[in-house]
């Protein structure tokens, strides 16, 4: 069409910030009812710093299908609807063709998040048979790169063991800040590549006023995916990676496990979401006022 390269490439990588944050705000919107509560949560996911550490990988900053997924797998449980079934299919298939890295950490994340609601609600039957029609879907949606992956494995082979190992977080990188960070740069001495992870503090804040009893079932299950994608960031230094590098072949194509701290942000994202919301059910005149405090400490 005549237009530079570059503004195209820049248009697509500003679009993985923008989209990332409507998208959570749909989320968190449904999730709470409250949309400055979804504000904050879309702005948390939005300008997460996780993804100034990745302005190399412009696949890495396409996120913006992991709210779509989750708030179309809510809807299944809640109804059992055939429709969203399939939403959840297609727009978990697009998370996976955006990127390989992101659409494999997602399936892990929704075992336990969507077990957790499935197990809240009774053990429904319906709703387990439409997220079936759903992966069958994305099955159908992904298979042509499937195909050509397993096609090239021969050649490019998997990411050795020591790769891994190093590109695997551990506890004290989310207290190192990405060294562009203005504010936290002095804490980010001795941070490893891809392995800075700090999550900053409002989100924190936010999300632990969230899990303070009494407790919702939908927060508990994000409290438990939240274990899930931090052990999971942590790679051979973990519990379940591991096993999933030894016994799940597309696992040993990927090299940073580190990369699973988006799922992090992402639940960070939305448990802060309904900790704004629970504040600002207390002091339900200030409502405004609280979301323009908390949009600029974020």
């Amino acid at each position: 069409m005549g237009v530079h390269p570059v503004f195209i490439y820049n248009l697509l990588f500003l679009s993985g910030f923008v989209f990332s944050g409507v998208t959570m705000f749909l989320l968190v919107r449904a999730l709470t009812g409250r949309t400055e509560a979804a504000v904050i949560a879309g702005a948390i996911f939005a300008f997460y710093p996780y993804r100034y550490e990745h302005y190399p990988h412009l696949e890495l900053q396409m996120t913006m299908w992991m709210p779509l997924t989750l708030w179309a797998m809510h809807r299944t449980m809640a109804a059992g609807r055939l429709r969203d079934g399939l939403a959840t299919g297609l727009t978990f298939a697009l998370q996976m063709l955006s990127s390989l890295y992101y659409g494999l950490f997602l399936a892990v994340y929704l075992v336990p998040l969507g077990g957790a609601l499935w197990l809240a609600r009774g053990r429904p039957r319906r709703p387990l048979l439409m997220l079936a029609a759903g992966a069958a879907l994305a099955a159908l949606l992904v298979s042509p790169v499937i195909y050509a992956y397993t096609a090239n494995k021969a050649m490019v082979g998997d990411r050795g063991a020591p790769a891994v190992q190093f590109y695997s977080a551990e506890g004290p990188d989310y207290l190192k800040p990405h060294f562009r960070s203005l504010i936290y740069e002095g804490w980010s001495e001795g941070g490893n590549p891809e392995r800075q992870l700090f999550p900053r503090i409002m989100p924190v804040v936010l999300a632990a006023t969230a899990l303070w009893p009494p407790l919702s079932v939908v927060r508990i299950a994000y409290a438990l995916a939240l274990v899930v994608a931090v052990d999971g960031s942590f790679g051979f230094n973990g519990a379940y990676y591991p096993l999933l590098y030894t016994y799940v072949g597309p696992y040993r194509g990927l090299r940073v496990p580190a990369r699973f701290s988006i799922l992090v942000g992402l639940t960070l994202a939305v448990l802060a979401g309904y900790g704004a919301a629970r504040i600002l059910e207390r002091w339900p005149r200030r409502g405004k006022a609280l979301a323009g405090v908390a949009l600029g400490l974020i």
